[in-house]
């Protein structure tokens, strides 16, 4: 496992646009391909100005489906979003980020390889007596269309904490 070097931070909870589902592991990839573009289109129709890198948070990490949440911060909640086609029951929706206190540290290479920056986050949180409250999630700091080598990715990854 590489070393990461672990913060501790304080967030403020940040507005978004995202999409709930699940997948396989080995389908990770794709799914974010066709997920984030969607919501940017959405985020795009309604107006809403984007406030940073895109994300994706894991609200469940079984051992043969996560239940994912990818999507895009943006400068001000939503109160209404633009119609779109209704794919498989997968729905854009406005949701937040939370805010409060998040362990946090960066990723350099593929994103094949972010589990190890999750499996340092909760490593640190036990041995430092903290406790998760939520599922984690990555900030994919590095656009892969413009940096194609993988060597290179940064990925932020965080843990909130109670």
């Amino acid at each position: 496992m590489t070393d990461y070097r672990i913060e501790v931070t304080t967030l403020r909870p940040q507005p978004t646009l995202s999409l709930r589902f699940s997948a396989r592991p080995d389908e990770l990839g794709a799914r974010f391909g066709e997920v984030l573009p969607r919501v940017l289109e959405c985020a795009r129709a309604s107006g809403a100005a984007i406030a940073g890198a895109p994300f994706g948070r894991y609200h469940m990490m079984g051992e043969s489906v996560f239940r994912i949440e990818a999507g895009v911060p943006v400068a001000e909640p939503l109160a209404e979003l633009p119609a779109e086609p209704d794919v498989g029951g997968e729905e854009i929706q406005a949701s937040s980020l939370p805010g409060g206190r998040a362990a946090t540290t960066t990723h350099v290479g593929p994103y094949e390889q972010l589990g190890e920056a999750h499996d340092a986050l909760y490593q640190w949180a036990a041995e430092n007596h903290e406790t998760a409250s939520g599922g984690s999630w990555e900030v994919y700091l590095t656009d892969p269309g413009e940096e194609p080598n993988p060597q290179n990715w940064r990925t932020r990854v965080f843990l909130p904490l109670e």
